[in-house]
């Protein structure tokens, strides 16, 4: 049955994102062992909304079990993760702007228009990439202008966190460790 299951994952998220026709094996009815099985991987690969959408589209989402309403809360749990990360990335750009802080938002920010509906595109944290030389200034208006909080300094960013929770990674480089060492070590055997 896991194979079944993992075909069907792919044929709904395939029909969702890409639209078509409903697999023959919702348009013959899922049993609730294979609903449950389905949630279970969709929600462990955080899919599970975008199985719901598809699902309730095709009509083989029971109104009243236990397992819909699994679905459907997280179908709505990413309906409203999305409308806490626009309002927040619209927050960081307005901020930005009004410090005169050159920024380019990075990853799911810039990918959510491209999907069907943008909540279907989740994510766990708003990417903005700004130059290194305005770090200290943009952190600074993150956190006094919208209340942000610092929370740790990486290689390539620095964590910040909303009044919300919302995680934000303002990168000041696209660079690892390890790729910034290599960058290094490659310019010293050239110099």
């Amino acid at each position: 049955m896991n194979n079944q299951i993992h075909e069907i994952l792919f044929s709904l998220i395939r029909r969702e994102v890409c639209g078509g026709e409903a697999p023959a094996e919702i348009a013959k009815g899922l049993s609730p062992e294979q609903l449950s099985a389905l949630y279970s991987l969709s929600d462990r690969h955080d899919l599970a909304h975008l199985v719901a959408s598809a699902l309730d589209a095709c009509g083989a989402l029971p109104a009243d079990s236990e397992i819909s309403a699994k679905f459907r809360k997280k179908q709505m749990l990413a309906v409203f993760r999305h409308q806490q990360m626009d309002y927040e990335l619209r927050a960081i750009c307005n901020a930005l702007e009004a410090a005169k802080i050159a920024f380019v938002p990075l990853k799911g920010a810039v990918l959510r228009p491209y999907y069907p509906q943008a909540w279907m595109r989740t994510s766990c944290d708003l990417d903005v990439l700004i130059h290194e030389e305005d770090l200290p200034a943009a952190v600074s208006a993150l956190v006094n202008t919208l209340d942000y909080k610092e929370a740790e300094r990486g290689v390539h960013d620095v964590s910040l966190y909303s009044r919300s929770g919302i995680h934000i990674e303002l990168h000041y480089t696209l660079q690892d460790e390890a790729e910034a060492e290599g960058v290094a070590a490659t310019q010293s055997l050239l110099d």
